[in-house]
């Protein structure tokens, strides 16, 4: 194996010695704050994505037997299946730290935003802005985590904050 692969479930005696990075508090309580921040924006879209697909289950069963509504509403059943997957999938990626997931789902909010105000929809504006603002705070944070030259997956106990004793 190489130095670089890790296995994580290695029991104790053949794992490697773990790591620690000596940085300011200021930046673990960042890392504190962008981790928790990062699953709440995956779990808020994967809520937003069993709603939109909910909806979709909801018009498709509630219209069974009346062909001609089914037909007209296609193009929103079809929207609210893509979006609401969309969502769900990215979710789940976000909160597993993938930076991809978050600029797509960023996209798609993006859109659904757009959506919401062609059709005058408060509610999904109001939502969906708040997902959108949640989105710009967690990729500002890993940004400036990067940039300090931490992975995205570092957790707040793998940061050694040193204590500076003023002298007397």
């Amino acid at each position: 194996m190489d130095e670089q692969e890790i296995n994580p479930y290695a029991s104790p005696e053949f794992a490697p010695e773990k790591t620690t990075v000596v940085a300011p508090y200021e930046l673990r309580k960042t890392v504190r704050a962008y981790r928790s921040q990062w699953h709440i924006l995956g779990a808020q879209w994967i809520i937003m994505g069993i709603v939109a697909l909910g909806l979709a289950a909801a018009v498709i069963f509630n219209t069974y037997d009346e062909g001609d509504l089914v037909a007209v509403l296609a193009p929103a059943i079809a929207i609210y299946t893509f979006i609401g997957a969309a969502w769900f999938l990215l979710g789940i990626s976000t909160c597993r730290k993938q930076l991809g997931a978050a600029h797509a789902g960023l996209i798609i909010s993006y859109l659904v935003l757009l959506l919401g105000i062609v059709t005058f929809n408060l509610c999904l504006i109001v939502i969906v802005l708040a997902a959108i603002v949640q989105a710009h705070r967690v990729l500002s944070w890993a940004k400036y985590i990067q940039q300090q030259g931490l992975p995205l997956t570092i957790r707040p106990q793998d940061i050694e904050t040193p204590i500076h004793i003023p002298p007397t």
